[in-house]
């Protein structure tokens, strides 16, 4: 009888638990606003990215030869995309909290499988200064 309202408890704790200001995609940083510098790793799709650890996907802007060389040349691999955040991120990127490298959220599914980046959502936008070439290609 003792541990059936220990599991609520606990639970509750654990939500709780985490600092205030760590609603970010790391634990411990803040979510990035319009106009903040940003990097970025994940996989190339076209001239966006889809970072990978949270899946959220980046429309890529700037300079017209770095973005046509990354989309290109670059399509399918893993890069780190370095720039200036444009735009707002798109509301409903946050939900739940991140505890270490785990994300708990309540009443959401989270789909490892996001519908291809050009049906019409709007993405944040990220004026690529620079990128960097990693190993690895993308596992769609």
């Amino acid at each position: 009888m003792h541990g059936a309202w220990m599991i609520p408890a606990i639970f509750s704790f654990a939500l709780s638990a985490a600092p205030a200001g760590q609603h970010g995609t790391e634990a411990g940083t803040a979510e990035p606003r319009k106009g903040d510098p940003l990097v970025v790793t994940g996989c190339i799709i076209g001239p966006t990215i889809e970072e990978t650890d949270t899946l959220r996907s980046f429309r890529l802007t700037g300079d017209k030869a770095i973005v046509k060389e990354l989309a290109k040349e670059h399509a399918g691999h893993i890069d780190e995309v370095s720039g200036t955040l444009k735009s707002t991120l798109a509301s409903g990127t946050t939900h739940g909290r991140q505890f270490g490298r785990s994300r708990v959220s309540i009443g959401i599914v989270e789909s490892k499988s996001r519908p291809a980046p050009d049906r019409g959502e709007a993405l944040p936008v990220l004026a690529v200064k620079s990128f960097r070439h990693l190993p690895g290609v993308c596992s769609k």
